[in-house]
């Protein structure tokens, strides 16, 4: 974390909900986020598509947009930013010479960034492949999944395959293991999907129109399916989104509108949409193989509902956010009942499958939707979206009103985060300009810090140390952002004082320690660390152990009397929670 310059002669005040950096990013044209993951530095991968030419290019594996022969382009876009969020370490394009999206985005702990989506081009690159040939139907046209793999540098694949049958085929979520394989889930209407040991073997939608969900496990190699497996009913299946459990488990969620679609030890046995005209959202767990299922269950009322995006905790408690457009979708819990118009909502589904934890709805009296969620370890879920509600529910927030011009006509980007029992807003913010702004993903780090992307259309959509300060308005077009936000601030001051006698020198550093923790999050101790300036982080030693009931909101100032005159030293503070997991970090000060 660093905070920028101020004047240090006066109070550093800081805002309930802290905007640690923000910016657009973009070029001329048309640009539009779909996924975002952190690394264990804080560095942020983001993902979508663009087809600006002028988009921002660094350390490229792809320089320029691919066109097509009449000039028309779109291509996926993969953009690693530092963790002061300003400065970019690599951004590429991908892509062939028709057209392609990426939907989902994923880090593995060496940093190499996995991507996933769509494509219709012959010529998309290709390295090491599974499938190496754009799979098409009998009149020429097809579409397939695609999944690439890039190494830390971001200039390099280290593979890249075609995943698909011969008709449409996409992919809406990726995540990946600690071993390196990547579990994809999409949708597919192709008889000749690929399959590997599967769950079940055939398409099952029979309608003309139908299509099915699908879950594949690709070897780290990416030449390689350990499974793959349609799922679904007769009628029509939409997968938005996937986890792993430390176990192999694969989780996957999305919507379907078949009333056979295959459930096991449900917590709702039957599609509850009625009138042919609505869907439910499903929520499946897969075994490790990849041919049983764990669990499966609708999720849903009686008219339309569909879950965005999915993550599970360390204990197996599935998290689920998405739409509803139900009144009588099932709540346990909730922080709020059904708002009116349609609602977000978030979910959380016990291990077995058959019961809720926790099921709210989240919304004001116009429309939200919510496409994106994560949860921390201590299981506070958060999750963002779009709302076009001036009584969205806010807490804490670094934004406490609808800024979009229009209510009910355009959303607004909101960021929640709710406690572990489901029922109480630790903050929850606007974030936007008047022009329309929506989340399309969220991620966290270590410390419960949360990164959000989306799109946005405003002039004025809030910046804080940018990498690009404003929105490209050459073409009317759309940017992407990237903003950090967090509840938990740590700062430092420090400076060398001296201390003399005719016979003795001494020199201390003089700490201040200012925390702000205005969602009261529950905080054991703070512990001070002092090393030699140029050394590595293993170099610190603790100095100073405080009790977190001791400081709440305020500042206290510490003595340390330094090991050695004139030689400069770094110091930095944590704060752990009551298991001693690190939840909050200042930056590094150096005397």
């Amino acid at each position: 974390f660093a905070v920028g310059d101020y004047d240090k002669r006066l109070e550093l005040i800081i805002d309930p909900v802290v905007l640690v950096y923000s910016t657009y990013f973009g070029g001329s044209r048309w640009e539009s986020a779909a996924g975002i993951a952190v690394d264990s530095s804080g560095s942020v991968y983001v993902t979508g598509y663009t087809n600006s030419i002028d988009f921002p290019t660094e350390n490229p594996y792809q320089e320029n947009l691919r066109e097509d022969m009449w000039g028309f382009g779109r291509d996926v876009f993969i953009t690693k930013l530092a963790p002061g969020g300003n400065t970019l370490v690599y951004s590429t394009f991908l892509g062939g010479s028709e057209g392609e999206a990426a939907r989902c985005i994923a880090v593995d702990g060496s940093g190499s960034a996995y991507v996933a989506g769509h494509t219709g081009s012959k010529d998309f690159p290709m390295q090491n492949p599974f499938q190496e040939n754009l799979q098409v139907n009998e009149w020429g046209y097809g579409q397939d999944a695609f999944v690439t793999k890039l190494s830390p540098s971001g200039n390099t694949l280290v593979y890249s395959t075609l995943l698909g049958g011969s008709d449409w085929d996409e992919i809406k979520g990726i995540t990946v293991d600690s071993s390196g394989n990547a579990y994809v889930t999409g949708n597919t209407n192709s008889m000749d999907f690929p399959t590997q040991n599967p769950f079940q073997e055939n398409l099952q939608a029979t309608w003309g129109y139908g299509q099915d969900a699908f879950i594949t496990k690709l070897s780290p190699s990416g030449s390689t399916l350990v499974y793959s497996t349609y799922l679904g009913g007769s009628y029509w299946e939409n997968a938005c989104s996937t986890a792993v459990d430390s176990s192999g488990n694969v989780y996957v969620a999305g919507d379907t509108e078949s009333t056979n679609f295959p459930t096991l030890n449900p917590f709702q046995q039957n599609l509850q949409a009625v009138g042919g005209y609505g869907n439910d959202a499903f929520i499946t767990k897969l075994s490790p193989s990849g041919d049983t299922l764990v669990y499966s269950t609708y999720l849903g009322g009686n008219d339309w509902d569909s879950v965005n995006s999915i993550v599970v905790d360390n204990k197996g408690n599935a998290y689920v956010t998405g739409i509803t457009y139900s009144l009588d979708f099932p709540v346990n819990n909730p922080f709020q009942l059904n708002q009116g118009n349609s609602d977000a909502f978030v979910t959380k589904l016990a291990p077995p499958g058959s019961s809720l934890i926790y099921s709210t709805y989240l919304g004001g009296s116009y429309e939200e939707v919510a496409r994106g969620i994560a949860v921390d370890s201590s299981g506070n879920a958060y999750v963002t979206g779009g709302t076009e509600s001036v009584d969205f529910p806010t807490a804490f927030a670094f934004q406490e009103n609808l800024k979009v011009i229009g209510q009910g006509e355009v959303y607004e980007a909101f960021i929640t985060k709710l406690s572990p029992t489901g029922n109480t807003l630790v903050y929850s913010t606007f974030l936007g300009g008047t022009a329309g702004d929506v989340g399309s993903a969220i991620a966290l780090d270590s410390f419960g810090n949360a990164y959000v992307t989306g799109d946005t259309f405003s002039l004025d959509f809030p910046v804080n140390n940018p990498h690009q300060q404003f929105r490209d308005i050459a073409a009317g077009g759309l940017n992407v952002f990237v903003s950090r936000i967090q509840n938990l601030l740590l700062t430092l001051q420090v400076s060398r004082q001296e201390e003399r006698t005719w016979l003795i020198r001494k020199q201390y550093a003089e700490i201040r320690l200012t925390v702000q923790n205005p969602g009261n999050i529950p905080v054991s101790q703070y512990i001070i660390y002092r090393k030699e300036a140029g050394t590595g982080t293993d170099q610190y030693q603790a100095i100073k152990d405080i009790p977190g009931a001791d400081i709440q909101e305020e500042s206290r100032t510490f003595y340390d009397l330094l090991p050695q005159n004139d030689k400069s030293f770094t110091f930095k503070v944590e704060a752990l929670d009551a298991d001693g997991m690190v939840i909050g970090a200042s930056e590094e000060q150096t005397i």
